[in-house]
């Protein structure tokens, strides 16, 4: 059963794809004449935590925008059903809602009764290897900047067009997919009605509430954005076709939502991209729903149910799994998400690959909660190391640790803080010397860029893309020890993970002068120490002070940057003319791993840089080193963090 007609496009670009989608969801939900494709009422009457709260709203403008009202008003979003419901959890300093909201709160629905252990998949894999990732020409930061779309809060900084769900903190973008046999070549055997439709949604929407409800626990942000996608008509019954034969109607099913004809990866990525790029999320997973209400095993032909793609784009979900006696639907969609962001299972199974042994996920973390490839094979006789958890046994409330690792809950510094959300910015002047004349201005350019954390996913088929959620938020300098000066970025908004900047800087005086920059990002953290840059002012009068003496011959200045740095670091030392210096490099037990001989030339100004390799050319680990360098009587020292 088809609502309506197809839309199809004849372009393949990403913008096409974009406002296709775009229109798709406009019509895919209010379109007149069309069966609604869910229940408001049977939504806000869904299962939830007690301090939940289901607020509506009747706003204009951007899915993005509404839920940055929502959590500037001091609510966080834990589910949004797009475009109209929402799912919200009161911070401690919420007040009311703000104008175009309204609290359509029920009284508390009765939560499911918690299942008692029991394998749901019967010993049958559900996790399908990752995907061979298509060639995409697109560049690195995005496709929705590839698209010309720039969304407040934008795509994460460092993903690539591929990387729709590499660790699960921040915002996801869900759309729903209802692929529905038109009876061309296989028997029409089932439809999809409004009923079942809504029945999707509300699993999904339980689902996710009891992943949000974890992550609170775990003070991790983590918001799901709903979208109801439009039936998409197919030649084939997708419960009636193995595993092998998905592609065929999968590829049906995306071709109106994408706007071209391509393999249902590809296609899957484009209908995740843009999701996530019109809704300002930073992640995106397409489930896939799959009518068979009435099926006797709930299964597919070749045995399998429920299964997801590791790493993404897309998991796919029955109304009827064969074992919902002991596990809902909304279980199988919570247990198959986390799959998207690269979890493994736990559970033995006759066709198994997840072993204890492997490592996973954005920081390359062991499976050693698995049960694979025999139970015990990775904690032995020690029982008490064995957890429950969503991804080994029926326990939809309970995360093992081994998952939390793999999707990137990880705080390996201790802090009580996920290290994903202690990235800090640094600021890069195009250059580290400026030289002009008295009284001339001189124009200062650079970028600042929150610092990833290096991605070490090791089912990455290239070098995984390193990643940050984090934006650059301000970014200031300073002369000489002076007051810090905001500086705006070019484009006159800080909304990237990235951002140019150039400004005007008086001329501060004869002599030489110490330029320094800080960056604050939208995790409130600074660089731990500011970038600098060496300012020379030449001309015919005595320098400030009036001593008539060169400060830097006096006072010698040593400047590193950037610190930290993924690749090189550069030095630069301004002191007496003609004078030498000895530079060395210490690591932090206090061994010398490179040294530089100096001599400072007529401009009292010598620049070199650190490659990041040892004396014996091997590249040097990541971490803390130090820079000493005697020049005279003086001895001068920098931290540098090198990031690997």
């Amino acid at each position: 059963m088809q609502e309506g007609s197809a839309v199809r496009f004849a372009s393949s670009s990403f913008g096409r794809s974009f406002r296709c989608a775009a229109l798709i969801l406009a019509c895919g939900t209010a379109r007149a004449g069309a069966a609604p494709a869910w229940s408001g009422e049977s939504l806000r009457s869904v299962a939830r935590a007690p301090e939940v709260r289901v607020v509506t709203s009747s706003r204009a403008g951007s899915p993005g925008a509404t839920v940055d009202a929502l959590e500037h008003a001091g609510y966080h979003v834990d589910v949004a059903v797009l475009p109209d419901i929402f799912f919200v959890r009161p911070g401690t300093h919420a007040a009311g809602l703000p104008p175009g909201f309204a609290d359509a709160t029920p009284p508390a629905a009765a939560r499911a009764p918690a299942e008692t252990p029991f394998d749901p998949f019967e010993g049958r894999a559900d996790a399908l290897p990752p995907a061979i990732r298509p060639s995409r020409a697109l560049g690195a930061r995005g496709a929705g900047r590839a698209a010309g779309i720039r969304l407040p809060g934008g795509l994460p900084y460092g993903a690539r067009w591929t990387d729709t769900s590499e660790f699960m903190v921040g915002r996801v973008a869900v759309p729903i997919l209802f692929p529905d046999s038109d009876g061309s070549i296989d028997v029409n055997r089932y439809d999809w009605t409004p009923a079942l439709r809504d029945s999707v949604v509300r699993s999904a929407v339980r689902g996710f509430l009891k992943w949000t409800a974890i992550a609170s626990a775990h003070g991790v942000p983590l918001t799901f954005l709903v979208e109801v996608e439009p039936i998409s008509p197919t030649r084939y019954e997708p419960i009636d076709r193995t595993i092998a034969d998905e592609d065929l109607w999968l590829e049906e099913a995306l071709e109106p939502l994408v706007g071209y004809q391509g393999d249902a990866v590809t296609m899957a990525y484009e209908l995740a991209n843009a999701a996530r790029a019109r809704l300002g999320a930073h992640w995106a997973a397409v489930l896939v729903a799959v009518q068979n209400d009435t099926d006797p095993d709930g299964s597919f032909p070749d045995g399998l149910r429920e299964h997801a793609v590791l790493g993404g784009p897309y998991f796919v979900i029955t109304v009827k799994p064969s074992n919902a006696a002991s596990a809902s639907v909304d279980y199988y969609i919570e247990h198959e998400m986390t799959h998207m962001f690269w979890a493994l299972d736990e559970y033995p199974a006759g066709n198994a690959w997840w072993s204890c042994t492997l490592r996973t996920g954005y920081f390359a973390q062991p499976n050693t909660n698995s049960d694979v490839p025999i139970p015990a094979y990775c904690y032995g006789a020690n029982q008490s190391l064995r957890r429950h958890c969503f991804m080994k046994d029926n326990y939809p409330d309970s995360l093992c640790a081994a998952t939390a690792r793999q999707i990137g809950w990880v705080d390996l510094d201790q802090t009580g803080v996920l290290d994903l959300l202690e990235t800090r910015p640094t600021v890069r002047p195009d250059s580290v010397q400026f030289a002009g004349g008295l009284g001339a201005p001189f124009t200062i350019r650079g970028a600042a860029a929150d610092e990833a954390l290096p991605n070490t996913n090791p089912y990455e088929f290239e070098a995984g893309d390193s990643i940050t959620i984090a934006t650059v938020d301000s970014i200031l300098y300073r002369v000489d020890g002076g007051p810090w000066t905001s500086v705006n970025p070019d484009d006159g908004i800080f909304d990237q993970g990235s951002e140019r900047f150039t400004f005007l800087l008086p001329s501060p005086g004869l002599g030489n002068h110490l330029l320094e920059f800080q960056a604050r990002n939208s995790s409130g953290r600074n660089m731990l120490i500011p970038a600098s840059a060496l300012v020379t002012v030449a001309g015919g009068a005595a320098p400030i002070g009036g001593s008539g003496t060169d400060d830097a011959a006096i006072h010698p200045r040593l400047h590193a940057g950037p610190v930290p740095s993924s690749g090189g670091v550069r030095f630069s030392l301004a002191g007496r003319r003609g004078s030498s210096a000895r530079a060395r490099l210490y690591d932090v037990a206090g061994r010398v791993i490179r040294s530089w001989s100096l001599a400072l030339p007529a401009s009292g100004v010598v620049d070199w840089e650190w490659d990041g390799r040892l004396s014996g050319g091997e590249p040097g680990a990541g971490g803390l080193y130090f820079l000493v360098v005697e020049t005279g009587p003086h001895r001068l020292n920098r931290r540098v963090v090198l990031l690997r």
